[in-house]
């Protein structure tokens, strides 16, 4: 079979992972399998690719090593509104696949062309889904003028991780929101005065993988006169409402629910929900960034029921380097 297969699934892994857009819809594909992959296929074969820029970022070279050995040259023809994949093998195999229906997370193509010692596969099939961010499957039906047919899959596995830089070019979410994340992951602590009881607050806020979101640890008083109580939440960006949420249960029974909306680099105003010592509670917040390892959060409007609540504002504080 061909050998000049093996590099197809790289390149899919990531155009399927990204919705195409008006404006150079390749560029992020591009961005996103940058680095160095290993494959297996359903024959038993396995080997590396590694994918690098071409000079000008407007395509990548591809190249496998070993007796195997292949160049590939992947690129975006805006004209026809194609990602375009021609490859030389080896052992005298040429190659050229034209990938045009691009999903989120599944791309399909054809070989156009595809000659060599082994014979014409013209016309043969591509498909590659995406399994995770690190792994894509390719589907290759191989199909000859005889008629006969054969069907490949490769599993190809990412390496290497992007660099932050990499990271920031090719994350889903917007710039604003990214650094606002960034920001706060790390160990905080805030002393709190609950209706004069001097009381500690220690939050420790963990990035999940990919830019999904973070995870939120809280340990703290659940109330004036209350013992302190574990909280566990999670929060991330809503693209469609563009706004941050975050939710958590605690210990004690507690829920909560917060949307906020970012006014600038620094500031964010919100709306939180939820369950206080067994009642309803509902509430208007600010965050202000105050400086690279300082933030004021300030919870206002609260009610409990139907019981209004003083304001409560937390000023926290860095204690720990992010990691």
């Amino acid at each position: 079979m061909k050998r000049g297969i093996l590099m197809l699934g790289v390149l899919i892994v990531c155009t399927a992972t990204y919705r195409a857009t008006a404006e150079e819809p390749y560029r992020k594909w591009l961005d996103y399998f940058r680095g160095s992959w290993s494959y297996e296929s359903s024959d038993g074969r396995t080997g590396e690719v590694m994918m690098k820029d071409a000079p000008g970022g407007y395509a990548m070279i591809a190249t496998r090593p070993g007796p195997a050995g292949a160049v590939q040259l992947i690129g975006w023809q805006p004209d026809r509104k194609v990602i375009v994949d021609t490859t030389y093998d080896a052992d005298g195999t040429y190659s050229v696949v034209e990938y045009g229906e691009i999903g989120e997370r599944e791309l399909r193509g054809k070989f156009v062309q595809f000659s060599g010692p082994h014979g014409n596969f013209a016309g043969s099939d591509v498909v590659v889904r995406i399994e995770s961010p690190d792994v894509a499957i390719a589907v290759i039906s191989l199909h000859d003028p005889s008629g006969d047919k054969t069907e490949l899959t490769f599993t190809y596995r990412r390496q290497d991780k992007p660099t932050a830089a990499e990271k920031a070019r090719t994350s889903p979410l917007p710039k604003k929101v990214r650094d606002a994340m960034e920001y706060l992951v790390g160990q905080w602590v805030a002393e709190v005065d609950l209706q004069g009881e001097k009381r500690t607050i220690h939050m420790s806020v963990k990035p999940m993988p990919d830019d999904v979101g973070y995870v939120i640890h809280w340990t703290g008083p659940g109330g004036p006169g209350a013992p302190d109580t574990v909280l566990t939440g999670i929060g991330g960006w809503d693209a469609g409402e563009e706004v941050c949420r975050e939710m958590g249960f605690a210990t004690n029974g507690d829920f909560f629910s917060f949307v906020y909306k970012q006014l600038s680099e620094t500031t964010f105003e919100g709306k939180g929900s939820g369950i206080y010592q067994g009642k309803p509670m509902r509430e208007t917040l600010f965050v202000n960034r105050t400086s690279p390892d300082t933030f004021t959060w300030t919870a206002s409007n609260i009610v409990v029921g139907d019981q209004p609540m003083p304001d409560e504002v937390h000023y926290f504080r860095r204690v720990k380097d992010k990691k």
